[in-house]
């Protein structure tokens, strides 16, 4: 096995928290728009996968590695377990009033 290089590595240390950071901030957009129930996890995570692969593809050139596929699994999965817990919670908590929004928005 070939080592790899140092900027395939960074590339793919990339991948896990970009999917999950992509993924909570879709599911965040996909609540508030009233759009939750009428997308399909796996072409979101296809075409959020390409965006990612084709922006870092800039920075990094041939050293992504498995970037985008890792990226896509990481989506993927985080996205499809934030739908069944929002599928899952109770209605009145799901009420937008509930949200304490100082904390979203001094993060």
């Amino acid at each position: 096995m070939s080592r790899r290089r140092v900027g395939e590595r960074q590339a793919e240390a990339l991948a896990l928290p970009l999917g999950i950071s992509f993924a909570a901030f879709t599911n965040l957009v996909l609540e508030r728009s009233g759009a939750n129930q009428n997308f399909y996890v796996d072409d979101l995570a296809i075409i959020s996968a390409s965006a990612v692969e084709e922006s870092l593809a800039n920075v990094y050139g041939d050293k992504l590695g498995s970037v985008a596929t890792n990226f896509e699994r990481s989506f993927k999965s985080t996205l499809k377990i934030l739908k069944l817990t929002s599928e899952s919670t109770f209605p009145h908590q799901l009420d937008n009033n509930n949200v304490d929004r100082s904390t979203i928005e001094n993060a």
